[in-house]
């Protein structure tokens, strides 16, 4: 009985013990420009692309007549995009 209870606590402790994962204390256009000249994977765990991709596609955003709006940058408008698609939230996250 032991040894069922402490897999039970070991297999569900992670679901109960949770830890923040955004700890960035920036936000905004910095939270963007922190993982563009950060870890390589940390865009790709966050946006689900590799950073050459992200640069890849704000060129090409630019090259069909995609640009900055008034209040938000380009940047800015294809990370919140990815991270919704990424992770399904729609309200809220680190680039606000």
């Amino acid at each position: 009985m032991n040894v069922v209870i402490g897999a039970v606590i070991s297999f569900a402790g992670p679901l109960y013990d949770k830890e923040d994962y955004h700890t960035s204390a920036l936000s905004g256009a910095a939270w963007i420009l922190e993982l563009l000249e950060g870890h390589p994977n940390w865009i790709r765990c966050e946006l689900d692309v590799n950073k050459h991709v992200f640069c890849y596609l704000i060129s090409y955003l630019q090259l069909i007549g995609i640009n900055h709006s008034r209040n938000i940058t380009l940047e800015k408008q294809l990370a919140i995009f990815l991270y919704r698609c990424v992770t399904g939230v729609l309200q809220s996250g680190p680039y606000y």
